[in-house]
């Protein structure tokens, strides 16, 4: 049963990938099942969790929280993560939930009606999580992140209402700690810039932001200019990782009979190993709002325009680093301050 289960995923999944368009109502049909499965014992989330991000990807963009499909979704993803006590055999499950919940934040349009119950559950869980080791918990970290990273994105005078100086200032704190060795792919870094950019936004408009998070905006300024600069490197990664998976496709689905011995096969399975980048490759599948965002555009309109947010802005920066960087990005959407 748990076997055919996690056939049908994928066979559903690759449909909706393949598609790419509206979810017919065959497939909530069975989106509506996938969840049911869940409290079968024996079933790994891991093997729903590609169905269920592609039903969100392809089905959830411009519903609203009202939708059926995006209710059940949410409150047996929050049923299910709240039930979670502290421990390693619940880190999968927990990394499960904020999984869902971030990109559904990232999708849905009204879903900061029910951010509060979103992010005292993620925060909830989190916290008990402080006796697991780090190298244990780094992937819980990592989608705890996102899940904050999204709310900050989409919402973030609502996120920083909702958590408050103290809780603000932690996920602020562990973010930055946490960005250079957690958060590394090409969506990682554009997601991080864009929820700086709306960081920044709020506060340029003189609309209040927690004191701590107010005080650290000269660090919030340098973090973007920083993430923009490593932009363009991580998208020649990101492009010659996707020239390579197509290109290596054939060869790594290569059986130990296309070797002259036993041991080659194994040399050759030890270097796919090293070589693949298995976050980065699943980014490269994954059809999200921020495709078509630019982040370029979105720093240069918010920031360097305006006469009086553009001089607030460069107050301070004097390093040649950052002003090239700021100069670069001007001259890349076109036109002067």
């Amino acid at each position: 049963m748990i076997n055919f289960i996690n056939e049908v995923m994928e066979i559903v999944e690759s449909c909706n990938v393949t598609l790419k368009q509206i979810i017919d109502p065959t497939m909530w049909d069975i989106f509506k099942m996938t969840l049911n499965a869940l409290d079968i014992s024996g079933v790994e989330f891991c093997d729903v969790l590609p169905f269920l991000e592609s039903c969100i990807n392809y089905g959830f963009k411009g519903k609203s929280i009202n939708d059926e499909a995006v209710q059940l979704l949410i409150v047996h993803t929050l049923k299910i993560l709240n039930n979670c006590f502290s421990g390693v055999s619940d880190l999968s499950v927990i990394e499960f939930c904020y999984d869902i919940l971030y990109k559904v934040i990232l999708t849905v349009d009204d879903v900061n009606r029910i951010l509060p119950e979103i992010l005292k559950s993620t925060n909830g869980t989190f916290n008990e999580l402080g006796g697991v080791d780090a190298d244990l918990q780094e992937d819980c970290t990592k989608t705890y992140l996102k899940v904050g990273l999204c709310s900050i994105y989409r919402f973030p005078e609502d996120t920083f209402k909702v958590l408050g100086d103290e809780e603000s200032s932690k996920l602020m704190e562990l973010w930055f700690n946490n960005s250079d060795s957690t958060l590394k792919t090409f969506f990682d870094n554009k997601l991080q810039i864009m929820a700086l950019i709306n960081l920044l936004k709020v506060h340029y408009s003189g609309n209040t932001l927690p004191p701590t998070i107010s005080q650290s905006i000269p660090t919030v300024r340098q973090k973007v200019i920083k993430l923009i600069e490593n932009l363009p490197q991580l998208l020649s990664k990101q492009q010659e990782l996707m020239k390579n998976t197509i290109t290596n496709k054939a060869q790594k689905d290569r059986g130990i009979e296309d070797f002259e011995s036993e041991q080659d096969y194994i040399n050759f399975q030890n270097e796919e190993f090293l070589e693949y980048d298995e976050a980065e490759e699943l980014d490269l599948l994954k059809d999200v709002l921020l495709d078509n965002v630019n982040v370029y555009t979105e720093f240069v309109d918010n920031f360097l325009k305006v006469g009086d947010v553009y001089n607030k802005f460069m107050e301070g920066i004097n390093d040649q680093e950052s002003i090239s960087v700021i100069n670069d990005c001007i001259t890349l959407v076109g036109g002067n301050k």
